[in-house]
C-alpha cells in the first residue's frame, strides 16, 4: 500500500525516483534530530542560567590575606555593598585583640569606602569588623584555642559579662569609625544559646543607639527553628563545611545543602544573607589536610598534569594526584563556574544577598563573574 502510494506521487508530479529517495532520507534524519531524547552528560552539573534579580554582594577580608586580598578587594568595589574586616581575636584575658596585620588592612579599606563614594556607580561601601572566638593563650605566641567555646560561654552567662564584652566592641567600632560589627562566634554550645540570643538583643541595642549595625554569622547546624533571635542585626548563614577538616573529601558545599539552608532562613528576622565559600580543601591519605585558595588548587593541577572533572551534585571540581612521595591526594575546589551555579541556585531559592568567604588568590574568571553581578 506505501510503496503504490509512492508510485503514484513520482508519477503524478513527474519527480526523478533518485531525487525523491534523496529527499525522503534528508526528512527522516532532520525528524530524528529534532525528536531525539537530548544526551545526559556524566559528571556535568545543572546548566547555569542567568540571575534574574540583583544580588547584594558582601566579603570578608582576612588580616593574613596580604596584598592579593585587598587588590581583589578594590578591583569588586562596584560591586561590593559591604566588606568584613576578619581581625578581630580574643587575648588571653577575653579582651579583644589585633593582630600587627590589622592596620594595613583597615587603612586599606578605609581608602577604598572613600574612593568607592567618588566611583562611576557611587554608593557607600559599609565597613564591618569581625570578631571571632578565636583566643591567642598568649599575646606573643602563635598558639591559639580556634573557635573557642568555653570563651563565649564567660563572655554571655551574665548581664554583668554581657555588659563588659559589648562595652569592648562598641568602643573598638568607635574608634575604628566602622559601620558595624559583626560577631562571629562558631561552637555556641546549647546551654548557651539562651544567653548568647540575650548578649545580641543587647549588643543590637547599644549600637543602634549610635547609628551602627550588627551582624550575626551562623552555623549551617544553628538552631534557628528553635531560638528566638531578635529583630534588628542583619543575619549570615553559613552555606558551606559540608566537607573540610573534620571529614572525607568533598565540596565545601552542594546544591541540596544550599537549598535547604535558603529554607531555613525563613526563621530568620530581616533578610537575612547566604555565605558562600571559595578555595577547597586538598586531603592527604596519610597528612594533614589542607585549605587551598582557587588558584594553589589550579597550580596542583598544572603541576601534575591532572584533568578536574565536574561534581554533578555540587558544580565543584576535583582531581586526585601522586605527590613526589608516593602519597595519595585527593582535591576538591570551587571555580567560577562552581559559584555562579551556587549563587543561582540561592537566587533561585529567593536568596540574593550574598557573602563570599573569603576574598584571596581568586583567579580572574571567578573575580570576572563577581564583577558581573
Amino acid at each position: 500500500m506505501l510503496k503504490k502510494g509512492i508510485l503514484l506521487v513520482i508519477r503524478r508530479f513527474n519527480i526523478p525516483l533518485a531525487i525523491f529517495i534523496i529527499c525522503l532520507v534528508a526528512a527522516a534524519a532532520l525528524g530524528y534530530l529534532l525528536l531525539k531524547p537530548e544526551k545526559k552528560v556524566a559528571n556535568q552539573p545543572p546548566t547555569v542560567k542567568p540571575i534574574q534579580e540583583q544580588v547584594k554582594l558582601s566579603a570578608w577580608l582576612p588580616e593574613w590575606g596580604g596584598e592579593g586580598t585587598r587588590k581583589e578587594a578594590h578591583s569588586l568595589i562596584e560591586q561590593l555593598d559591604s566588606v568584613q574586616l576578619f581581625a578581630l581575636y580574643f587575648d588571653e584575658s577575653d579582651s579583644l585583640l589585633e593582630t600587627v596585620k590589622f592596620t594595613t588592612l583597615q587603612d586599606a579599606v578605609q581608602a577604598m569606602k572613600k574612593e568607592a563614594s567618588q566611583s562611576a556607580k557611587a554608593h557607600s561601601l559599609k565597613i564591618y569588623g569581625s570578631i571571632v572566638n578565636d583566643a591567642y593563650i598568649a599575646s606573643n605566641s602563635e598558639h591559639i584555642v580556634q573557635k573557642n567555646s568555653e570563651l563565649i560561654s564567660r563572655l554571655v552567662k551574665s548581664p554583668q559579662s554581657r555588659k563588659e564584652h559589648i562595652h569592648d566592641i562598641v568602643q573598638k567600632t568607635l574608634a575604628y569609625n566602622w559601620d558595624g560589627i559583626e560577631i562571629d562566634y562558631e561552637k555556641i554550645t546549647d546551654k548557651d544559646w539562651g544567653n548568647f540570643t540575650e548578649f545580641v538583643k543587647e549588643l543590637y541595642r547599644e549600637m543602634h543607639q549610635r547609628g551602627k549595625e550588627v551582624r550575626i554569622v551562623l552555623e549551617p547546624n544553628a538552631p534557628i527553628e528553635k531560638i528566638d533571635l531578635p529583630e534588628g542585626p542583619e543575619y549570615v548563614v553559613m552555606a558551606y563545611n559540608l566537607y573540610g577538616t573534620h571529614s572525607g573529601a568533598g565540596p565545601k558545599a552542594n546544591i541540596s545543602l544550599i537549598r535547604k539552608l535558603a529554607g531555613k532562613m525563613d526563621y530568620l528576622p530581616g533578610t537575612p544573607v547566604l555565605a558562600l565559600a571559595t578555595g577547597g580543601f586538598d586531603w592527604h591519605e596519610d597528612g594533614p589536610i589542607k585549605s587551598l585558595t582557587e588558584q594553589q588548587a589550579a597550580a596542583i593541577q598544572m603541576q601534575y598534569k591532572k584533568e578536574a572533572r565536574r561534581d554533578k551534585q555540587s558544580g565543584a571540581m576535583t582531581f586526585d594526584y601522586q605527590d613526589e612521595n608516593g602519597k595519595q591526594h585527593e582535591i576538591w575546589y570551587a571555580d567560577s563556574e562552581t559559584l555562579a551555579l551556587w549563587i543561582e541556585t540561592a537566587s533561585r531559592a529567593g536568596r540574593n544577598s550574598i557573602a563570599i568567604w573569603r576574598l584571596g588568590e581568586m583567579e580572574k574568571s571567578t573575580l570576572d563573574y563577581l564583577r558581573q553581578l
